[in-house]
């Protein structure tokens, strides 16, 4: 791909957003079990294995951006004018941002059809 900025942001599947006082994003994703005596405990304790992450104000601003539809340029732009950042602050902030929220399997990116 020559340009990674044109992949389109989705949310993953199987992972629940809601929003606090503040307004901003607390994300929720179920870990898948693993096998082993570690799993059959936490089954009959009845402890949900889960990953649990709060955005801040940018973080939530990014995530309303994510539709399936925005790739991360339109995103960069987006919140380069509603942050007055400049172009390269934008572009890298949603690398950054991305990578983060990808490594927590909470988005997924679709490609783009040249690519």
């Amino acid at each position: 791909m020559k340009d990674p900025l044109a992949a389109v942001p989705v949310i993953a599947p199987g992972v629940e957003a809601r929003t606090d006082s503040r307004a901003c994003f607390q994300l929720k994703r179920v870990l898948p079990e693993k096998p082993g005596l570690g799993a059959a405990l936490m089954r009959t304790l009845r402890i949900e294995r889960d990953l649990h992450l709060d955005l801040d104000r940018r973080g939530s601003d990014f995530w309303r951006l994510i539709d399936g539809q925005r790739d991360l340029h339109q995103i960069a732009g987006q919140l380069a004018r509603q942050y007055s950042l400049s172009g390269p602050q934008s572009r890298e902030a949603v690398v950054v941002f991305t990578k983060q929220l990808m490594l927590r399997e909470l988005i997924l990116l679709k490609l783009p059809p040249n690519s």
